[in-house]
Formats: structure tokens, C-alpha cells, sequence
């Protein structure tokens, strides 16, 4: 997610496709404000290992302060490869995870929205009985955030 948001460290690197998998080395990113106020800026931190829920990663980058996910800032993150949950991987639990995409040039949120409303109707018809919750929801990026007001009802706020 973070390369299609073309987002760079401010220290280290990004992950690997060799991390970003199951049983691939466990690395994390911190987010700069956590950095700052936890390891004061060191830059010593890339390399050395911390503990995160119960297991050791290794500090491998620093990520923008700017980088907000999800309406709130973040302090660290870990490949998404590496979600050892098993009911990430069930489709059936309807785990409210979320995707993120650019549009192709030429093409508009309306366009994207209609192709994402198709491709979740095939998957309901294929899938039935892991789909009968699902849904999507195609936003812009910036709107979602910012929390903008489109015939006032702020982004985010649908069901």
C-alpha cells in the first residue's frame, strides 16, 4: 500500500516482497512522531530489535509524520504478509480490512466505483456464504481523511 501511495522512508527502506509474506523476517517501519518522542530520533534505531506483541522485529525504516492511515496516526507498521491472525486469512469473518488503489490516468471515482461494484457482485454470486455481509464503498482518498462534506454527510460517516 505504501508504494502505491509512492511513500518513502525518512530513514532506512521500505519492506521487501521477501518480508512482506508469511514466515518472512520480521521487520517493522515506526511512524516519526513515535520515533521522536519514544527514541528521541536516534538514528541508531535502524537495525535494532523490539519487541511487539510477543515476538522480535527489527527496525528497518522510519516513516513521513504526514503518513495518516485510517483517520488517525499510526506508530508502527508491519507487512501485511506478516498478519499471523488466522481469521485474516478466512473470508468468511468479515474483517473490515480495507484496500487502497490509484485510478489509472483517464479514469474517474465514478468509473472505479462501478467496476469495484461488478467485481464484489461476482464475488458474492461465487462466494455466497463468505460474501453475505460484504460490500464496497469507493472513496476518495483525500476525502476519506480530510473527512470533507459532500450534500452534507462527511466522507467516512456511510454504513
Amino acid at each position: 500500500m505504501l508504494s502505491v501511495l509512492h511513500i518513502q522512508p525518512v530513514l532506512g527502506r521500505m519492506f521487501t516482497k521477501e518480508e512482506d509474506q508469511r514466515g518472512g523476517p520480521p521487520v517493522v517501519l515506526l511512524a516519526e512522531g513515535f520515533w521522536n518522542r519514544r527514541f528521541a530520533r536516534d538514528p541508531h534505531i535502524l537495525g535494532q530489535t523490539l519487541r511487539l506483541d510477543g515476538r522480535d522485529v527489527e527496525v528497518i525504516g522510519i516513516m513521513p509524520g504526514s503518513v495518516r492511515l485510517r483517520r488517525h496516526f499510526e506508530n508502527v507498521f508491519t507487512p501485511l504478509g506478516q498478519n499471523d491472525n488466522p481469521s485474516f486469512y478466512n473470508r468468511g469473518t468479515a474483517d473490515d480490512t480495507e484496500g487502497l488503489g490509484r485510478l489509472k490516468p483517464g479514469i474517474s471515482l465514478a468509473q472505479a466505483r462501478a467496476e469495484m461494484e461488478t467485481i464484489m457482485r461476482n464475488l458474492m454470486d461465487q462466494y455466497p456464504a463468505d460474501n453475505y455481509k460484504a460490500g464496497v464503498n469507493v472513496l476518495s482518498y483525500f476525502e476519506d481523511i480530510s473527512g470533507a462534506f459532500t450534500d452534507g454527510v462527511p466522507r467516512g460517516a456511510e454504513c
